[in-house]
């Protein structure tokens, strides 16, 4: 059956591991480019999601080698779908060249951090390529409790990115997008903005180093909540509470 909204108990599995699988820049032996202040962030909501109940899928655009995926298949809960999307060695369709054999990578990098984890799915495709019902089918219709849009920087791309997953996001799920606000991909944050301001129910939370959260708005200050501790324990050169399209976020940078 679908995973689409609270579990009747409220309470995590014993297996559910929030501790962040990472280290600055990513760790070398995964590949690719990572912050553990970003995972921090995604794994403190992650866990606020389990306390209340909530059940779903997790859902990655970009993974690349699965320096994000991995720690969200670990804080996932065994029977949760974790669904990767990313081109591959067909990335050039969405402006990016990776070397050969990255697919490869991610699933040896899988299967040496999260042994044994199950209901890993991974779609060769780019994201520009997926409709929101083709999406939904390749989820067998679960709603979505985490989706972090990575990938491409284009600002149709992004846009994209965050109609897919304002489309099959669970009521109490939450989004994070990656380089919103960041100096060196303003694409990111025009697709953002011509998303969020265009009928959207997106509405923010928190922005921790260009990750920005995003939410419904009957869960949005439970997020902003748990993501304001999560980023009072992070290793930060700056933190404080800062007015985003009319919202209160918890900022970090």
């Amino acid at each position: 059956m679908p995973d689409s909204g609270r579990s009747k108990t409220g309470r995590t599995n014993e297996h559910t591991t929030y501790e962040p699988m990472m280290t600055d820049n990513s760790e070398p032996d995964i590949g690719g480019w990572g912050l553990v202040q970003h995972v921090s962030l995604m794994c403190a909501c992650s866990r606020l999601q389990h306390h209340l109940g909530l059940r779903g899928a997790v859902v990655e655009v970009g993974t690349y080698m699965g320096s994000t995926l991995i720690p969200l298949v670990a804080c996932k809960l065994p029977d949760e779908l974790a669904l990767a999307i990313d081109p591959f060695d067909d990335a050039e369709s969405e402006g990016t060249v990776y070397e050969k054999g990255v697919r490869g990578r991610l699933e040896a990098n899988l299967a040496r951090k999260c042994p044994g984890r199950t209901h890993v799915d991974i779609w060769s495709a780019s994201s520009d390529d997926i409709s929101a019902p083709q999406l939904s089918a390749r989820l067998d219709e679960r709603r979505v409790r985490l989706f972090h849009v990575d990938g491409s920087r284009a600002a149709r791309s992004v846009r994209h990115g965050l109609h897919l997953a304002e489309s099959t996001l669970a009521p109490d799920g939450c989004v994070f997008l990656d380089d919103f606000l960041n100096e060196g991909w303003p694409s990111v944050s025009e697709g953002a903005f011509a998303h969020l301001l265009n009928g959207s129910r997106l509405v923010p939370f928190a922005l921790v180093k260009s990750k920005l959260g995003l939410s419904f708005a009957p869960m949005r200050d439970a997020l902003f909540h748990a993501s304001r501790q999560a980023v009072a324990e992070m290793e930060l050169v700056q933190r404080k509470e800062v007015s985003l399209l009319g919202h209160t976020i918890s900022m970090g940078r």
